[in-house]
């Protein structure tokens, strides 16, 4: 939307003047009469929109990629998000950091491919 590309703008420009960071999650949440997971498996697709500004206007920022897993007690895959806490007690989570040089993502589909990595990821067997 039009209006949140400009907030993303608005922020990035900040944060290139102050010397900070952005915080984003891509994967797309907003309901337009679809789930959104056609593609994949475990997650939403991402909205490549603000992604792409974030780029262009912090143009020598990494991105530091976490994905959060979390299973219940026999292993298996458990939760929706991370708004129902509450239901992470007791639970294991798996988190997986990686940072990407800016200079490593070439075009648009390094987001999409690098979410495929993220679905397999998240479909593996609990270590």
């Amino acid at each position: 939307h039009k209006e949140d590309l400009q907030t993303i703008m608005h922020c990035a420009d900040w944060a290139h003047r102050d010397g900070a960071d952005i915080l984003s999650f891509p994967e797309g949440t907003r309901f337009t009469g679809t789930n959104g997971k056609a593609a994949f498996s475990h997650l939403r697709s991402p909205r490549l929109g603000g992604f792409r500004t974030q780029l262009m206007r912090l143009p020598n920022a990494s991105v530091l990629s976490i994905t959060i897993r979390w299973s219940g007690r026999n292993g298996q895959a458990f939760g929706r998000t991370l708004t129902n806490a509450a239901d992470l007690m007791g639970r294991t989570l798996d988190i997986y950091v990686e940072l990407i040089p800016r200079h490593t993502i070439v075009d648009d589909d390094w987001l999409n491919q690098h979410w495929h990595a993220k679905d397999d990821r998240l479909g593996e067997p609990t270590p």
